[in-house]
């Protein structure tokens, strides 16, 4: 009878130690499901405090150092405990928005970059640190072509700002179109204080835009016509020309525009004249391409000849319609009204000169074209009171109109 209490005994603390492995177990699997459902919840859920990018490395914004995605842990509890202000996150989803051109050579970046904002207009860099000001976020299309050019000129050693600057727009227009990335040579401008109020404004010639010197000289000084305005065209037309080439040789010029950091020194054309430009233009191409590794082909050649005749690299420039609202006080108002006729017209080409400068249409480009540059279809002349005939603009066109008021129009009268 002993005996069997004994067992008795020793059965039931068996039975209450499993009891409390059992309950243990319980417990890890608890603890377990918990666990893998948090990582889970990480995996799946957005990520809002750190850089999605393939070619940004961190990004600082008011002391506070954002890394890339790609290098922050999922399981990292310091997002949970200390989560990014709204105001900093809609900084970083703008910097993420510009995607430089890391995709396209194969490598990851190391660009490092600091949002500042007590100089809102600072850009410099130094190696892979990039300072920019805040509101450059405000300008998306400017801060992505600087990014474009530093990242260009950290993986091909190149500091040549003309180069870099060429290139990194080439591969923009290339690999990266957009519906608005329309260029034609007749809408280029060519004098610098035109180009710095243009699209494709460069923020590393920020400083020489908003200069004194700059401000101070007259608006077709001849000191103003450089090439800030030129190497945007010849960027687009490169890309024209190559998007229209065989697969094996885009892939090929993909190949030598990360591999060379030897490219041709360009001067920029001799004078504002159509022709120059025009020369110019035809000129840089060809070397390019052929610096880009493209042969000799008639493929080359037919979308060389193809390119130049869909951006109109002519002398002189047609254009569909010229207005010239130079003696009237309305001149504004119809310039407005004029803007958003051309919205309707997008394919003819209009030229309206001002008081303050030739304006392209349906761009909105202001241009510096002398008067013998031009041939036009129709010519309008609006003004309060006729002009001299020597203040007239000396237009070679087929048809002339003139239309004396003193107040905007009320229709399109050389439509009629």
């Amino acid at each position: 009878m002993y005996w069997i209490k004994i067992k008795i005994s020793k059965v039931v603390r068996l039975v209450r130690a499993s009891d409390r492995f059992e309950a243990l177990v319980r417990a890890l699997s608890v603890l377990t499901f918990i666990l893998m459902a948090w990582v889970g919840h990480r995996v799946l859920s957005d990520r809002p405090s750190c850089v999605h990018s393939s070619g940004i490395r961190s990004v600082t914004i008011e002391g506070r150092k954002v890394f890339n995605c790609q290098l922050e842990s999922r399981l990292d509890l310091e997002p949970l405990l200390n989560p990014l202000r709204p105001h900093i996150q809609k900084k970083l989803r703008a910097i993420e928005a510009l995607e430089p051109l890391s995709p396209f050579s194969g490598r990851w970046s190391q660009l490092n970059i600091e949002i500042v904002d007590n100089d809102p207009r600072a850009f410099s860099q130094e190696y892979n640190q990039l300072k920019i000001g805040s509101d450059w976020l405000n300008q998306p299309d400017v801060l992505l072509r600087a990014f474009n050019q530093v990242y260009l000129t950290l993986h091909t050693h190149n500091s040549n700002l003309i180069q870099t600057q060429v290139l990194a727009d080439f591969l923009r227009f290339w690999l990266q179109p957009k519906e608005t990335d329309v260029m034609r040579m007749a809408s280029t401008p060519l004098a610098l204080n035109d180009a710095c109020l243009g699209d494709y404004r460069s923020v590393q010639l920020e400083q020489l835009c908003g200069s004194r010197i700059l401000a101070s000289l007259q608006p077709r000084s001849p000191k103003l016509y450089g090439s800030i305005g030129v190497w945007p065209l010849l960027s687009y037309a490169l890309a024209q020309v190559v998007r229209t080439l065989p697969l094996s040789q885009r892939e090929q010029v993909l190949q030598n525009v990360w591999a060379s950091n030897e490219w041709p020194v360009l001067k920029p054309p001799q004078s504002a004249k159509a022709q120059d430009v025009a020369e110019w233009l035809e000129s840089s191409v060809d070397l390019y391409l052929t610096s880009l590794g493209v042969k000799e082909t008639p493929q080359r050649l037919a979308a060389f000849k193809s390119t130049m005749k869909n951006i109109g690299v002519e002398a002189p420039l047609r254009w569909e319609l010229t207005v010239d609202l130079r003696h009237t006080p309305k001149w504004t108002e119809i310039l407005d009204q004029l803007k958003k006729w051309s919205q309707f017209r997008l394919s003819q080409r209009t030229l309206v000169f001002t008081p303050n400068g030739e304006v392209a249409l349906p761009s909105g480009t202001r241009v510096a074209w002398a008067a013998t540059d031009i041939r036009s279809q129709k010519h309008v002349m609006v003004a309060c009171h006729w002009p001299a005939a020597q203040e007239a603009i000396p237009i070679e066109a087929r048809q002339f109109f003139a239309h004396q008021s003193c107040d905007r129009l009320n229709q399109p009268f050389w439509e009629n």
